[in-house]
């Protein structure tokens, strides 16, 4: 069965409306109509609440003949999963990019990729504003002193860092999202405390 009939099956089982679902995960009820129709599929955090709503496992939701096909098993030992970083169970497709240990880190993941996503301007705009400040801070006849701009381009970094601690997929493959997030924001508190210290002893 597909991801749609699985939504339409649950629902009916529990006798409940297109208009109670719409109501419960506050989208509209054309939505959950397309949901079961398959003209469109629910996001990732959707298919959590549609989970919890109808008392069933993610896997039992989510389990389509279509994702069968795309997981590829694995038995390579050292394969971590891409989310929290032990050992994994399949790669999701057969570009072997993205491994994963249970559908539930395979859909944090992807709940954590779509956030990333809407903060990147932000992240940018942090590594920009940076990255002036280091520069102007270069130039000689300043009229202050260059520990000023520096230390407040590493306080930018480092906060940035801190906000928003994205790294490369090849990190995030080698170490987890979520070590790969730590790791970020130990470095960014790294950055703060030398950054006060070019501040105040420059």
């Amino acid at each position: 069965m597909s991801l749609g009939e699985n939504i339409k099956n649950e629902r009916q089982k529990l006798k409940l409306s297109q208009e109670y679902i719409a109501e419960k995960l506050g989208v509209s009820r054309q939505a959950v109509s397309k949901w079961e129709r398959n003209q469109s599929e629910p996001t990732t955090k959707n298919l959590i609440e549609l989970a919890d709503l109808f008392q069933i496992s993610l896997s039992e939701l989510t389990h389509t003949k279509e994702t069968i096909s795309k997981t590829i098993p694995i038995t390579n030992q050292h394969i971590k999963c891409s989310y929290c970083g032990q050992k994994a169970q399949y790669f999701l497709d057969q570009t072997q990019s993205k491994a994963y240990c249970s559908l539930k880190c395979q859909l944090s993941h992807d709940m954590a990729l779509e956030k990333i996503q809407k903060q990147l301007k932000w992240f940018y705009l942090g590594i920009a504003l940076s990255v002036i400040l280091l520069f102007v801070s270069a130039f000689p006849n300043l009229p202050f002193q260059k520990n000023y701009l520096t230390g407040a381009g590493m306080l930018c970094l480092g906060m940035t860092m801190i906000l928003f601690p994205f790294c490369t997929p090849e990190t995030y493959q080698k170490l987890g999202y979520l070590k790969s997030k730590k790791l970020a924001r130990v470095l960014g508190y790294l950055i703060e405390i030398y950054a006060l210290f070019i501040l105040f002893f420059g």
